[in-house]
């Protein structure tokens, strides 16, 4: 009875045992899930919160109109290109998994990115163009029943009917890094190299008719394509827009420099297309390159060189030969044209130093009146070792020194002028000779045998005709004074008292202010009235 009361109890322990190790777990367990349920709670509060910040992201890229540009690629000095583990020629392969978004890919760079024809891609398309039209030739004189050499060839380069554009971009192809398309190749023809575009400079009359077509228009889209076939010279659409449309131009100022010394602070001297975005909208990288490395930077010097500079620009010579940018990055703080100017005009052994000759000059201006300011052009044409840099300076010299002389032949001129006015205002009037009422009948003469008609000399001859057509006479007078106005003048009475008081002011010797003479009527000879043939004065 005692071991089954000791059994039980024992059982009862260990029943209680067993309950309390279950209820320590349980509670474990719960404690556990309520550490879980608040580190669920605070990982879902921060995806709300970067969910909302990726929404509102999305939101301000679909709305930002440039957004893409200020998107640049930055080339950081001495850095590489990330390579990919694996190959990107394996994504094009049919068996990639990736194949059909690789060729959509492909397809994209090949309609967005420029790869410009080299001369030997362009020849190689002139060459196909011919091969064509041969072909064309002799098929239409085989089924024409004619010989191919009896049909004109004049048209293998402007004919445009019937060509297979498909072979012509294979044989381009062929030379070409890049596979070129048959409608790439069909456009570069037609848009830039058929020989019948028009390249000349435009006339005036031709900007005024692009004009007035490009107006017509409006505010609607111009059609540029009609716009050329409608001014028919030969133009290109591209061409007709370009000079229609004003290309904006940039002008350094104190800002733009201001703004390009930033830029460059911050995206260094290796990312000028960067750099062109900050400064201006219509700078160039080019632009802003030639600017800060020719003018703004502060490593640039500028003045006399010195002996080092000088040994440098030997050596580099020798070294790089003529390639005066490789010889640049050889002498700090001077440009390419700086080391440029400096060896052609001083340190260059068969630099001719001698002075300029006549027949130097001479053949120079002959050369310069051909080709003007091309100084390249010029230099080849004469014989006598000068170089580009000195065939410029001698030229402003000259022109300067003709353009002096020119100013100084003119100020003769008019200082000569000037003398003979003055010369004959003071010449005095003769007392011999004398006419009616004692003023003289006859012109006088300077020192040099100039004729001068002085004023008492041309009333005297006014008197003189008036009183012979009174008293009958009609011989001629010593000087004929040819009338400008109309063939028969009537001389009124006031008019002949003037003449007749001014001549005996002047034979009295005062100098007195002559009264202005009145307008002398005329009246036209008609039926009745027959004109005069004796001119009058």
């Amino acid at each position: 009875m005692r071991t089954e009361l000791s059994r039980a109890l024992c059982a009862m322990e260990m029943d209680h045992a067993e309950g309390s190790s279950t209820m320590a777990l349980l509670q474990k367990s719960i404690q556990s899930n309520k550490q879980h349920q608040q580190m669920l709670a605070s990982y879902t509060e921060r995806l709300e919160t970067e969910l909302s910040q990726i929404e509102s992201l999305l939101e301000l890229a679909e709305h930002e109109e440039d957004g893409e540009a200020d998107a640049a690629i930055i080339d950081i000095p001495g850095s590489k290109r990330a390579a990919s583990l694996i190959p990107s020629n394996l994504f094009l392969q049919p068996e990639s998994p990736f194949y059909e978004d690789a060729s959509r890919r492909s397809r994209y760079l090949r309609a967005t990115v420029i790869h410009t024809m080299k001369q030997k891609e362009l020849d190689a398309l002139t060459e196909g163009v011919k091969e064509a039209n041969h072909r064309r030739l002799a098929f239409e004189a085989k089924r024409n029943g004619k010989l191919f050499w009896d049909i004109e060839s004049d048209d293998l380069l402007t004919n445009i009917e019937g060509l297979d554009w498909e072979r012509i971009a294979e044989k381009v192809s062929d030379v070409s890094v890049t596979p070129r398309t048959a409608k790439e190749c069909e456009t570069k023809w037609l848009g830039d190299r058929h020989p019948k575009i028009n390249r000349g400079t435009w006339s005036s009359e031709e900007t005024a008719q692009l004009t007035e077509l490009a107006r017509s228009y409006g505010e609607n889209r111009v059609n540029w394509k009609e716009v050329a076939q409608k001014l028919d010279t030969n133009r290109t659409p591209m061409d007709c827009m370009r000079h229609f449309v004003p290309k904006p131009h940039h002008y350094w100022d104190i800002d733009s420099d201001d703004n390009l010394r930033k830029a460059v602070k911050v995206y260094g001297k290796d990312n000028w297309n960067v750099v062109a975005r900050h400064v201006s909208p219509n700078a160039t990288a080019q632009q802003c390159q030639n600017r800060y490395l020719k003018s703004l930077d502060p490593n640039l010097r500028k003045g006399a060189w010195s002996d080092e500079e000088d040994n440098r620009l030997h050596s580099a010579v020798e070294i790089y030969g003529l390639s005066w940018v490789d010889i640049a990055v050889a002498i700090p703080g001077r440009t390419n044209e700086q080391c440029r100017d400096r060896w052609l005009s001083k340190l260059d052994p068969s630099l001719n130093k001698d002075a300029w000759t006549q027949e130097e000059d001479e053949e120079l201006n002959a050369a310069f009146l051909e080709v003007g300011k091309k100084w390249p052009e010029l230099t080849k044409r004469l014989t006598h070792g000068r170089t580009d840099l000195q065939v410029r300076k001698r030229v402003d010299y000259l022109l300067k020194q003709r353009a002096a002389e020119e100013k100084q032949m003119a100020a003769e001129k008019r200082q000569e002028k000037q003398r003979a006015r003055e010369e004959s205002q003071r010449m005095p009037v003769q007392q011999d000779n004398l006419g009616v009422g004692g003023i003289t009948s006859q012109p006088l003469t300077n020192s040099e045998g100039v004729l001068i008609l002085t004023p008492s000399f041309v009333v005297a001859e006014a008197i003189a005709l008036v009183t012979r057509q009174h008293i009958g006479h009609t011989s001629t007078p010593a000087v004929q004074v040819e009338q400008a106005t109309t063939p028969h003048t009537e001389q009124t009475s006031a008019t002949h008292n003037e003449s007749i008081a001014t001549a005996q002011t002047e034979q009295a010797g005062t100098i007195r202010p002559r009264p202005k003479p009145r307008r002398i009527r005329t009246t036209r000879a008609g039926p009745a009235d027959p004109p005069d043939e004796t001119p009058h004065a």
